[in-house]
């Protein structure tokens, strides 16, 4: 057991000058991942393949959400995670994928059945313990991020699973989280303590990396970041018509916080989420995979890959080239990944990055030309307030809960430090993939920072031509150049609560399409301070919907207040499971290219608040139409220094939203679409709410009596069937 990552550390920086390296000291050094290897990126232990479950249509998969002990290196055991089981496979921090096949294009039919066996308390809540909604920590319901799927639901939205009144009490759901169930032994057998869903997923739906994760309001976060995920699949690489031969690498980016008492040695689960951890500070201490604050000499923040620190991927292909599919399923950090080389000449890293193809962004295919290889660039450095940014903006931006589909070659490394040919097939490679880091606020104590992190190491073995090649060039799915206008004019309709009217491409077409003028439906995200009670003065993150189409002719950039005219603070909204948002009546037309029934509505999202925020909506995706963004040098819009940010590049299922600013989007609604489901902030700690330490209450207090969440930036949406346009479908 390692008592003290401080003297391991500068064991590690004699080991890497060459003091000391005794064999034990190596197997230490290694054992940290910390060590000379670090130096010259070795990383440590091999990168984790994991496990691949082929689901058969109609079968039904067991998932079992267990309290757990994660053993990882230097840092064993940690307690107070969660993992899932999957058919009664170990539970891990990795579990098994969930692999939807695309041997045939028929639907397929995917039976869940979720059992909590999670305690009646965990970290800093006792079993009594209620955030929003009742919800309670060890609550559970499941989400299957980014399917375009049905949410349908026995019994209305927020309800508990099973519980007296429900019609009827043991129905299945679909891809539904306006229902929670508790473990049995916290409620005496009156809720059920399992659900079973049954998800169709459309015979058209496209090939991709997707995932699954809790989604309880108020402690969604706190789950995700305890281990409770598990990637899913649909397919391979057939929307890649160049690479459906080959076998794609998943790649699960996970991080959490973990603590221990002054004078102990075991490691736990840190509930007290702090982002400030490893702010940019005199007292910082960041290792590959891992950092953390010297004045918080107890706490650490680590970055996982595959469920390891800082392992090693090694490229074997006689081309050099790998395709690697990403997920970022961290609870609130964006990553911005990058993949930096070292100089074989001198041993150092060069600060060059190799280029990377991105092929697709949260199992979408994006717009690309024919080549694969590219020039380096300067590797991105976080941004920080009052200075101007660092590096080309080439890193691979990746907020919470964000996929992209790569291409890694060998040949874009040797570009990077000037290798070429036979040279080129000769090397053995090194190179660190890692996250830029970044800062999300407008400025210095406005809010977050994620720390720049060296994450793994990649190695790639000598070639027989490592040349990148070419592709077939392609437009992206769903890019608005690619498409007309599907739907006829419509009466504008009502919802069954009177909000919402009908929106078309149509009824759009003749108007403005920049982000400040026309008719939209508009979405905004605000941090505001709470007016009375407990939250009196803190920061609560909250959202607008406009309920009907708004024109909107003016656009406040005041310093004091920014967002529409004619909106106020006031205006904001908690999340309330009880109330509609957003009701939108939808006439479905045939569209040719998708092969689908499909509605569009225009939104605009803006952010209104000084902190950057990543918008997501469930059961659709979205493409951009244009981002806003007349602030563009703040540090945390640094997100939008890249190019799979661009407008036009594909389908979204989050997309940042920058401080000061707003991104145009188009929503697609499929028939699969009906019925109710939330969008959100999809960086947890918004999402859920603010933990707030009531006034009074001790610094650093692990009493729940002392700590209440706010309301959080969600919001509901119904989506109503209104059948075929009355008019002329295109």
């Amino acid at each position: 057991m390692i008592q003290s990552d401080l003297n391991c550390r500068g064991l590690a920086m004699k080991l890497a000058a060459g003091i000391g390296q005794t064999s034990g000291a190596v197997a230490l050094a290694m054992m940290l991942g910390i060590s000379a290897g670090v130096a010259q990126g070795s990383g440590g232990a091999p990168m984790k393949e994991i496990p691949v479950l082929a689901l058969k249509s109609g079968s039904q998969t067991k998932i079992d959400a267990e309290n757990g002990i994660l053993k990882l290196t230097g840092y064993a055991p940690i307690s107070g995670m969660a993992f899932y089981s999957v058919n009664g496979a170990p539970a891990s921090l990795t579990p098994p994928i969930l692999a939807v096949p695309r041997a045939n294009m028929d639907a397929f039919t995917m039976k869940l059945r979720i059992q909590n066996n999670l305690g009646c308390s965990y970290g800093i809540y006792a079993s009594a313990s209620e955030g929003p909604d009742h919800a309670r920590p060890s609550d559970l319901n499941t989400h299957t991020h980014g399917l375009q799927v049905s949410p349908h639901s026995p019994a209305p939205f927020g309800h508990w699973h099973g519980a007296p009144g429900t019609t009827p009490p043991n129905g299945v759901y679909g891809d539904f989280v306006g229902v929670q169930m508790s473990p049995a032994k916290c409620q005496n057998g009156n809720i059920k303590d399992f659900m079973e869903h049954e998800i169709i997923v459309p015979k058209n739906h496209v090939s991709g990396q997707f995932w699954v994760h809790p989604h309880v309001h108020g402690f969604s976060g706190t789950q995700v970041s305890r281990g409770l995920s598990t990637l899913l699949t649909i397919g391979g690489l057939e929307n890649y018509p160049d690479f459906q031969d080959r076998t794609a690498k998943n790649i699960m980016l996970k991080d959490f916080q973990i603590s221990r008492m002054p004078s102990g040695s075991s490691w736990s689960f840190n509930d007290l989420f702090d982002p400030l951890l490893c702010s940019n500070s005199p007292t910082r201490k960041i290792l590959s995979g891992r950092c953390w604050n010297s004045a918080a000499p107890n706490k650490r923040w680590l970055f996982t890959v595959n469920g390891d620190l800082f392992p090693k991927a090694t490229i074997a292909d006689l081309k050099g080239q790998a395709i690697w599919r990403i997920a970022n399923v961290s609870a609130n950090v964006t990553h911005r990944v990058q993949f930096e080389v070292m100089d074989n000449k001198t041993g150092k890293f060069s600060g060059k990055c190799m280029f990377v193809r991105v092929l697709g962004v949260d199992g979408v295919p994006v717009k690309a030309d024919s080549t694969l290889d590219g020039p380096a660039s300067i590797c991105d450095k976080i941004n920080t307030p009052g200075a101007p940014p660092v590096g080309d903006g080439k890193s691979i931006v990746m907020m919470p809960a964000g996929r992209a589909d790569i291409f890694l070659s060998k040949g874009n490394a040797c570009n990077a430090i000037g290798l070429a040919g036979a040279a080129c097939d000769a090397a053995s490679l090194t190179v660190r993939m890692q996250t830029a880091g970044l800062f999300t606020g407008s400025a210095a104590g406005v809010g977050d920072e994620w720390p720049a992190m060296n994450l793994a190491t990649v190695v790639f073995n000598p070639t027989t031509g490592a040349a990148p090649g070419a592709i077939a060039a392609r437009t992206a799915m769903g890019a608005p150049a690619a498409r007309a206008a599907l739907f006829a004019a419509v009466t504008p309709q009502q919802c069954i609560d009177g909000s919402g009217k009908a929106m078309t491409a149509d009824t759009l077409s003749a108007v403005d399409r920049s982000a400040n003028t026309g008719t939209y439906r508009w979405i905004g995200l605000n941090i505001v301070a709470s007016p009375a009670g407990l939250f009196a003065g803190k920061s609560d993150f909250r959202m607008f919907t406009s309920s009907v189409p708004r024109q909107v002719s003016a656009f406040s950039t005041d310093a004091a207040f920014f967002g529409p005219a004619g909106i106020s603070e006031s205006d904001y909204k908690n999340f309330d499971h009880m109330r509609i948002d957003a009701c939108v009546g939808a006439k479905f037309g045939h569209d040719p290219i998708e092969g689908r029934d499909v509605y569009e509505e225009d939104w605009v999202v803006f952010n209104a608040s000084d902190e950057l925020h990543n918008f997501h909506i469930h059961q659709t995706k979205f493409s951009i139409i244009s981002v806003w963004n007349p602030e563009y040098n703040l540090p945390g819009n640094a997100a939008f220094r890249n190019s799979s940010m661009t407008p036009g590049v594909g389908f979204h299922d989050t997309f940042p939203v920058p401080i000061h600013g707003a991104v145009h989007i188009k929503l697609r609604f499929y028939p699969e679409s009906v019925g109710t489901f939330v969008y959100h902030c999809h960086i947890l700690e918004h999402e859920d709410g603010s933990l707030f330490l009531a006034a009074g209450a001790p610094t650093n207090s692990r009493n729940p009596a002392h700590y209440a969440r706010g309301g959080g930036m969600m919001s509901v949406i119904e989506v109503k069937d209104l059948g075929k346009p009355t008019g002329a479908v295109h």
